[in-house]
């Protein structure tokens, strides 16, 4: 494995965790609620903390829905360096052929 190709894995791998952002962004809305309930529990709410938290929750979960595309653009770019989405449509062109010629029984050649 040559020095960039060993880049661009680890780039995909930066991709792939960008691109699950939403996954991310709905961790981080979730304990920053954690945190609005935990000071609504509180006899005195502290309002600039409820405003706070809750504020962390958007931020959140827009920074998951902006490191998506971002996220599955890096994918793209580093699998078609490295010849991925090459050999993944070879393999379903082989894969969906083979299937048709087992269901179909014109389509094989005597």
């Amino acid at each position: 494995m040559t020095k960039q190709n060993s880049r661009l894995r680890k780039l995909r791998i930066v991709g792939i965790i960008l691109a699950s952002g939403p996954i991310w962004g709905v961790v981080g809305n979730v304990v920053a609620l954690v945190l609005v309930f935990w000071n609504l529990r509180q006899p005195q709410p502290q309002v600039a903390a409820l405003a706070h938290n809750i504020s962390l929750a958007l931020y959140t979960t827009v920074a998951g829905v902006i490191a998506c595309p971002i996220g599955i653009a890096i994918i793209v770019v580093s699998s078609s360096k490295l010849g991925i989405i090459g050999e993944m449509l070879n393999h379903a062109s082989q894969t969906s052929s083979e299937a048709i010629l087992d269901t179909d029984p014109s389509a094989r050649e005597y």
